[in-house]
């Protein structure tokens, strides 16, 4: 179901695993109420989420800016794999990955025992497999940027990062037996240049430049990506501050005008008192 159809799917997602069927029970009713039938029986079916996905889906709302990091190593992951900008980086790059990787999976885990669901190794390996998935699919991570994935992913969405690279791997030398053996063959010589050999360099280098450009885009934009979410972070935490000073104002202000009443009635009674002494006239005299 997509979120541009107006179903509020954000808010489903984001509550406590417990209270998933209450609250989706509560937003079918909502959409049929509304006139949107369709919509709410497609929430009616809405399944429970398992813990792994629950706690996968949180990511989104308490670490973006984690979760980008999680996106950009596996772009450059992508990247290191056909050799951008050279084979050496590889390494590195699936260092960082799996760095990033463990983080949020030690967050996510810490998420469900915090909601009171200890989670077990196998709810583990669960959400590492769901992470790895989602982060390497183009489409399931709009949704895991969302935080409302509809089902785990499985590892064959991470297929590609499975192996090296066949530039950064070079095959182990093998043992020549003792003793004699044949004499090693020559290598062949080079055959003769074509008139097509030309044309395919340079359609090589041009798509190997294509590549270079596509992945330095990627770049900009994870890295644009990356400041969009510590922005927003930043403005939710000034708004959170806002909201305090806001209820902080209102309690003061009432507070101001229940002293003010007081001090109302006090003055009131003030001049009820004086009015009556004026009318008693003045205290007689002590004859003595």
């Amino acid at each position: 179901m997509a979120r541009g159809a107006g179903v509020p799917l954000d808010r489903l997602y984001a509550v406590p695993r417990r209270e998933f069927v209450r609250a989706r029970n509560a937003l079918a009713a909502e959409l049929r109420e509304r006139g949107q039938p369709g919509a709410s029986r497609a929430v009616k079916a809405l399944r429970r989420p398992s813990a792994a996905l629950w706690a996968v889906n949180q990511l989104a709302r308490r670490d973006r800016v984690g979760l980008e990091r999680l996106l950009r190593a596996v772009d450059r992951l992508r990247a290191a794999q056909l050799g951008q900008p050279t084979p050496a980086t590889f390494p590195a790059a699936t260092a960082e990955y799996r760095t990033v990787l463990q983080a949020l999976v030690g967050q996510a885990a810490a998420g469900l025992r915090a909601a009171g669901e200890p989670p077990s190794p196998a709810t583990v390996e669960r959400i590492r497999t769901t992470l790895q998935g989602a982060a390497a699919d183009d489409q399931a991570r709009v949704r895991l940027r969302h935080g409302d994935l509809p089902a785990e992913v499985g590892p064959r969405g991470f297929a590609a990062f499975g192996a090296a690279p066949a530039l950064a791997s070079r095959p182990a030398p093998s043992r020549r037996p003792a003793g004699p053996g044949p004499a090693p063959s020559r290598p062949a010589p080079p055959a003769p240049g074509r008139p097509g050999d030309a044309d395919s360099a340079r359609g090589a280098a041009e798509r190997a430049r294509r590549a270079q450009a596509a992945h330095e885009a990627e770049r900009a934009a994870a890295t644009a990506r990356t400041a969009l979410a510590e922005a927003e972070a930043a403005a939710a935490a000034r708004h959170r501050e806002l909201e305090a000073a806001q209820r902080a104002f209102r309690a003061a202000r009432a507070h101001a005008r229940r002293l003010a009443a007081a001090l109302a009635g006090a003055e009131r009674q003030a001049r009820a008192l004086a009015a009556r002494a004026r009318r008693a006239g003045p205290a007689p005299r002590d004859p003595g």
